[in-house]
């Protein structure tokens, strides 16, 4: 089989699922390129992948940053230039619609041009790349999709008219479902039953994420609870970043816990940081948090499922995107408690982690859904899904 996977170039959507799927496949003897932003290139060679370099992709830090590029792919000002009066839905509905506007139609339109005469079986994407879908449609192929953000579903339909949009330009005909980029196969990565039942696709099969590879770790034996705060690779880029972390390394000083807080870059605090409380640049997160007594996190769908995979129960201080959606479930499941991050305090957070740590029920509920999650079939499993799905558009090349 030939796959060609597609991701938009930002680290956290290619690294937990897309690029062990994608060297699962290679693993397994099917052909396998990984097209993303040409900047990326060299990441994708370090995971022994094939690139499939677009040199009209860019990041969205590199949009934000350059009002030309902006302009050219017809960025919101709700993203370039937010303001006080600027409310989160609205950054919500610019960025829903810019991933499913213009910059999906470049990603899709480089794709198209990049693969020529050697079309793929198969293209699969990760949740929030649409040019991928845009691409397979174009080309009458068949197209799957990992499930990176499943609450992204919930925001779908603000992305329908860019979408169209697109498609007609492509010479496809308007969609009316905001499922159909889904309609493939949409593989999802925790239990079933961690989906609201909304979104819970017909088209939807669920699997066992691929292992995090298991790196040796040092750790200070102790009687006391072990704590990892991390809130993502983007949280740094975010004004009130450093007023957030702060805000945590103290909280964490007043517990009687060992904590690490990784920074997600390097950078210098103000403030003297606690002795209970080691700072790093970055770790092995799902690793780590095998570890651990709890988890302080942003939501982000990736420390969803290490939450899960590792039976750890978070408190949630979700910033942006799908992450409130993603903190919300997890609380209605009884796995997190969630903060409001710009109103969070020291003590309040102290407060939630204290409760968390007492109650043994948010951390029984949590080992359960791992034990549901290791009872998914495997990546081996998805592998067949894949080219069971090929094989009946007719396409399948091996």
């Amino acid at each position: 089989m030939d796959v060609v996977f597609t991701g938009l170039p930002i680290r956290s959507h290619l690294f937990p699922l897309l690029f062990p799927v994608a060297a699962a496949a290679r693993q397994a003897g099917h052909r396998v390129r990984v097209a993303t932003s040409a900047a990326l290139s060299g990441l994708v060679e370090e995971w022994g992948l094939t690139p499939i370099p677009l040199s009209t992709v860019v990041s969205l830090d590199e949009l934000r940053n350059d009002p030309e590029l902006a302009e050219r792919y017809r960025l919101p000002q709700e993203l370039t230039h937010p303001d006080r009066h600027t409310t989160a839905a609205a950054v919500e509905t610019a960025i829903v619609r810019a991933f499913a506007g213009p910059l999906a139609g470049v990603f899709a339109d480089d794709l198209i041009s990049s693969i020529g005469k050697e079309r793929p079986d198969l293209i699969v994407r990760e949740s929030a790349e649409l040019g991928g879908y845009l691409a397979a449609e174009s080309l009458g192929l068949p197209h799957a999709q990992l499930d990176t953000a499943p609450m992204s579903a919930l925001t779908a339909h603000l992305a329908l008219p860019a979408l169209n949009e697109q498609r007609v330009r492509l010479g496809l005909p308007p969609v009316t479902d905001p499922a159909h980029p889904s309609r493939g196969l949409l593989a999802g990565f925790v239990p079933e039953s961690w989906y609201p039942a909304e979104l819970r696709l017909a088209t939807a099969k669920y699997y066992r994420p691929p292992n995090a590879e298991s790196v040796p770790l040092a750790l200070d034996p102790t009687d006391r609870p072990t704590v990892y705060a991390g809130l993502g690779t983007l949280a740094p880029t975010l004004p009130g970043f450093e007023r957030l972390i702060t805000t945590i390394i103290a909280a964490l000083g007043t517990l009687p816990v060992n904590a690490t807080v990784a920074l997600g870059a390097d950078r210098l605090l103000a403030d003297p940081v606690p002795d209970n409380v080691r700072l790093v640049t970055s770790l092995p997160q799902r690793e780590f948090l095998r570890t651990c007594d709890l988890f302080i996190s942003h939501a982000g769908f990736g420390a969803v499922q290490d939450s899960i995979a590792t039976g750890v129960p978070m408190v949630a201080l979700p910033l942006f995107s799908d992450q409130p959606a993603n903190a919300a479930r997890m609380a209605e499941l009884g796995l997190a408690i969630t903060l409001d991050p710009d109103r969070v305090t020291a003590n309040s957070l102290a407060d939630a982690c204290t409760l968390l740590l007492a109650d043994p029920q948010y951390g029984r509920r949590a080992r359960s859904l791992t034990h549901a999650s290791s009872e998914l079939p495997g990546v081996d499993t998805l592998l067949a899904d894949l080219e069971t799905l090929a094989r009946r558009a007719g396409v399948v090349s091996v």
